[in-house]
């Protein structure tokens, strides 16, 4: 999130539509050379030399650049298609990597990338806002929204845990599902009562 705050300065004076379509194919190149090297070639390589270069997530940031100064004029419709068309992607892309290679691609893989993309276009169209912001139901989603980036950096860390140490290796995917993310959930909370308000910023708490 550094290297974003750094690349702001410049990111942020280039025509929005632009940055977003750069930025896709600048991912794109990037998950498609991690892809290979993970599961074709089999590389064992540290999270933090594939997952840590801002060129593997930039369409994110930019997709959020967009989104801020577009106003959110898009149509429904273009996030719920883009979303569809992921979904289906990203099954078919799993299993071509495991008829490939033998090896089940999860998370880093570019069909993921787009059902990603299509899901924040659509939870940010108004329309899902205003759904959202009223529904009693979606605001306990609302507030895991709140601190979906702290839980995205700490959610590895508990499931490795869990497997690892508590050796919480259950079969139902809802019950692991729901055992991380409560974990998770806690985590999250205890740093934010341990660490003092005005250093949150500084560690993913904000």
């Amino acid at each position: 999130i550094i290297q974003y705050y750094a690349l702001s300065i410049i990111l942020l004076k280039v025509n929005y539509k632009t940055l977003l379509v750069v930025s896709s194919i600048v991912s794109s190149i990037n998950i498609v050379v991690v892809s290979l090297l993970l599961y074709e070639y089999k590389y064992a390589i540290p999270i933090v030399f594939y997952a840590g270069p801002f060129t593997l997530w930039i369409v994110f940031f930019c997709l959020g650049i967009f989104i801020r100064k577009c106003a959110r004029s898009y149509s429904l419709v273009l996030g719920l298609v883009i979303t569809l068309i992921g979904l289906i992607l990203s099954v078919v892309e799993t299993y071509l990597w495991a008829k490939l290679c033998g090896s089940y691609a999860y998370g880093i893989k570019l069909s993921s990338f787009i059902f990603s993309v299509g899901t924040i276009l659509l939870l940010f169209s108004p329309k899902i806002e205003c759904f959202f912001k009223n529904n009693p139901f979606t605001k306990v989603i609302v507030k895991v929204g709140d601190i979906s980036f702290c839980l995205y950096l700490v959610h590895m860390m508990i499931i490795t845990t869990m497997n690892t140490y508590l050796n919480l290796k259950l079969e139902c995917w809802l019950i692991n599902w729901s055992i991380a993310l409560c974990l998770s959930i806690s985590f999250v909370a205890l740093m934010k009562w341990l660490v003092p308000c005005k250093y949150h910023r500084y560690v993913g708490l904000n």
